[in-house]
């Protein structure tokens, strides 16, 4: 060691010295601390250390060890006797080790050994500390190689009930993997003299960090922040703090002079303070923080300083390089400092860029029981300019220190601070992903709950504010690029895909007969902070074979004489013309209920007739076509057909003779075929009415006037006119008369006619 400098003050009722000193490139100071009558307590006997690693040199350090190592001996003045009950209380987990090989301990980051008398049991002694870099062990005396003793596992036999009884060394080990150059860090432990003495010692190592932006103030600017960590202070209030330096003021000597003093604080558990170093002297000082809680009880930390003076600098925020005030940057206080975040330092007279060699930039952070520094950048040429520094293992909100640490062309080195708070930085959703959960088939009705698949996206900024994704389709226009819906689509702010309208192929794929097609849609995850990622998927859409939707004509006109004659496809009535919202299938068609008169030709669709119409029977015709299609699966559907039969003038099929009612002289058959009379009757005699059998005889008009007689007999009146000529009258026997009536024109004599015939033509 080289360079050594002690001195002792005093404060209040608080003894305390401090040391520099250096080996190498390493300069070490430690402040040692303890109470004469107690602030807290006379039954708290443990006095405290807190010690400042920096490196001095200009490439970085590794491996670097801090070691205290102490021979408890504290029964040997009393019975001569070397030896103790030693024990690891707590030990800090490293990977690798199981729970039981941290001893006692179950705090993660606290480490604990000690050594008792065996005789005296009150002959107590213990080291101790609350960091993530400590180790503590009891073995030999091995005080000159730290990497040693942080390996060794000896002490993982002895326990609080398994103490080991043995003349050797209680020792706590820090070890930090690297120190940058310029970087400093900073650790606190106790020793601990009373049993009792260890939980106000480890609360009180806990309790108070305090923080220097850099072990050398410098400027009329000097931040000095010091934290009490939440959890140890739950339900107790502090009162307030107050703020010394111990350093040789230009116009009072060297002494403790109080920066500030605040009070009514609250639940607020970080305080800080400026001062202007410029009012003392160049060289080593200390600062101290010391709380007072409500109930009176005291804490405190204090760090060694050195006060230095030089070029004044002035943070750019706004990049310009320009400076800003000190008190402008940092008004309002914090400055926000993000991820992406920029920051520059300047000369506050540009004059002075002459006198600067270099800036280094560091980043301060307070954790639990110990500050470290991180070196961030260097830059030789005003502006100074810090790049984007990585805050993603820091907790948003965390208060930090920037500090730029400028090297002058004499090797001076004075150092500027910007208090900091650390800023969630809002990056874009990083990735889109989704899942369909359903296939997408055609002629889905469109509903909220058809849910074709979920998108999802991540975010940098995981489950903070910023993130929580909205999601939208990109494909809107003007003021309002983002739209819920594409048209076929309907997309959820939480990401639900579902179906915006019936979807249908041909629509959506005009003229395809494909099985199934593709579509793209484009969608945008906007986070929280209003960035956003868009990412396209390809969707497959199933072309669903779909029954025929319709035919042509479903009411058909015949004429009751159609033929019935296949050949040469005379009796077809009609070729239906299938329309089928599936392009390219081929159809085949059925009856239902058409027989016997009609039929399909299967692949033609052709409708024949196979039975002779009769109007006078029936007037029409219903019946079920049934279409069936070729896609997979077959789909059919079934429309109803009603043909109407065309009533068409046919000829009377037949001559019918009644007897007169009144005057006749004949008597004919019942049939109306044969009717008799006697020779020689008077001319003009009545034979017998004549009647026609026509198909067109309807049924609802009863017999009189010209009448006929319906195919079954009846004899209703005809709505067509008929009348009767003789055709084949021999010696003009016969004669008609009234239209109908059969009379005799000349005498008719048995002898001489023996037989002949008449023929009656309906006109």
């Amino acid at each position: 060691m080289s360079d050594t400098a002690i001195e002792v003050t005093s404060h209040g009722n608080k003894q305390s010295s401090f040391w520099v000193g250096k080996s190498g490139n390493l300069q070490i100071s430690k402040v040692t601390q303890f109470s004469d009558t107690g602030d807290r307590s006379t039954d708290d006997l443990y006095f405290s250390t807190s010690v400042t690693l920096k490196n001095t040199g200009s490439s970085t350090m590794t491996n670097i060890y801090y070691m205290r190592t102490v021979d408890p001996d504290q029964e040997q003045p009393f019975t001569g006797n070397y030896a103790t009950r030693n024990w690891v209380d707590s030990q800090r987990f490293v990977d690798g080790e199981t729970p039981a090989d941290r001893a006692d301990g179950t705090d993660a980051n606290k480490c604990f050994v000690a050594a008792h008398g065996d005789t005296h049991s009150a002959l107590y002694a213990g080291l101790g500390s609350i960091n993530s870099h400590c180790r503590v062990n009891h073995w030999g005396f091995n005080n000159n190689d730290a990497s040693d003793s942080w390996s060794n596992t000896a002490w993982q036999g002895s326990s609080s009930t398994n103490k080991r009884y043995a003349d050797e060394a209680i020792n706590l080990m820090f070890k930090y993997d690297s120190i940058e150059p310029g970087a400093t860090v900073q650790f606190n432990y106790a020793y601990v003299l009373g049993a009792d003495a260890l939980t106000p010692a480890m609360e009180d190592l806990e309790y108070v960090t305090i923080l220097s932006p850099t072990d050398i103030v410098s400027g009329n600017y000097v931040l000095f922040t010091a934290t009490i960590l939440e959890a140890a202070v739950t339900g107790t209030e502090v009162s307030s703090v107050e703020f010394s330096i111990y350093a040789d003021k230009k116009t009072g000597g060297r002494n403790w002079y109080t920066i500030e003093t605040k009070t009514g604080l609250g639940g607020v558990f970080n305080y800080k303070t400026t001062f202007d170093s410029t009012l003392y002297n160049e060289g080593m000082g200390q600062l101290k923080a010391k709380y007072t809680l409500a109930n009176g009880e005291i804490y405190d930390q204090q760090l060694v300083v050195e006060v230095t003076d030089g070029v004044a600098m002035c943070w750019d925020p706004g990049m310009d390089g320009t400076g800003d005030a000190a008190d402008t940057v940092t008004s309002p206080y914090p400055f926000t400092m993000g991820e992406d975040n920029k920051m520059q330092i300047v000369p506050c007279n540009p004059s002075d860029s002459s006198l600067i060699n270099e800036v280094a930039f560091f980043r301060v952070i307070v954790l639990a029981g110990e500050v470290i520094e991180q070196r961030l950048a260097s830059d030789s040429s005003s502006p100074y300019t810090v790049d984007p520094f990585n805050i993603d293992d820091l907790i948003v909100g965390l208060d930090l220190v920037l500090t730029a640490k400028v090297t002058q062309n004499d090797g001076k080195v004075v150092s500027y601070a910007l208090p900091c708070e650390v800023a969630e930085q809002n990056y874009p959703p990083n990735d889109i992903s989704f899942i369909q959960t359903s296939n997408i088939d055609e002629q889905v009705a469109a509903s909220g709950t058809s849910v074709v698949g979920q998108l999802s996206a991540t975010d940098p900024n995981e489950a903070t504010s910023l993130a929580n994704p909205q999601f939208t389709f990109v494909g809107g226009t003007g003021a309002s690029p983002d739209v819920t819906t594409d048209g076929l689509f309907q997309l959820s702010a939480e990401g639900s895909l579902t179906y915006a309208s019936n979807l249908d192929f041909e629509t959506v794929f005009p003229g395809s007969a494909a099985a199934s097609g593709t579509k793209t849609i484009t969608v945008r995850a906007t986070d929280g902070g209003g960035l956003y990622r868009d990412e396209s998927f390809t969707l497959t859409i199933n072309n669903i074979n779909e029954p025929p939707s319709s035919v042509d004509q479903t009411t058909l006109t015949v004429n009751e004489d159609k033929t019935t004659d296949p050949s040469s496809n005379a009796n077809v009535i009609h070729t239906f013309a299938v329309t089928d919202p599936d392009v390219g299938n081929t159809h085949s068609c059925s009856l239902a209920g058409g027989a016997p008169y009609f039929d399909v030709d299967p692949s033609s669709c052709a409708l024949k007739l196979t039975s002779a119409l009769n109007y006078e029977e029936q007037t029409s015709h219903t019946f079920t076509l049934i279409v069936s299609d070729n896609g997979s699966p077959t789909a059919q559907n079934q429309f109803g057909i009603t043909v109407t039969v065309t009533d068409v003038n046919e000829d009377p099929t037949a001559i019918k003779m009644t007897a007169v009612s009144s005057g006749g002289v004949a008597t004919c058959d019942t049939a109306g075929n044969v009717c008799t009379m006697a020779e020689n009757e008077a001319v003009d005699s009545k034979v017998a009415d004549l009647r026609a059998v026509d198909p067109e005889c309807s049924t609802s008009i009863p017999c009189s006037g010209d009448d006929c007689l319906a195919s079954d007999g009846s004899c209703p009146r005809l709505s067509d006119s008929l009348s009767f000529a003789i055709t084949n009258n021999p010696n003009n026997l016969f004669k008609i008369v009234s239209g109908n009536q059969l009379q005799i024109a000349n005498n008719v004599d048995y002898e001489s006619l023996l037989s002949g015939s008449v023929t009656i033509r309906i006109r």
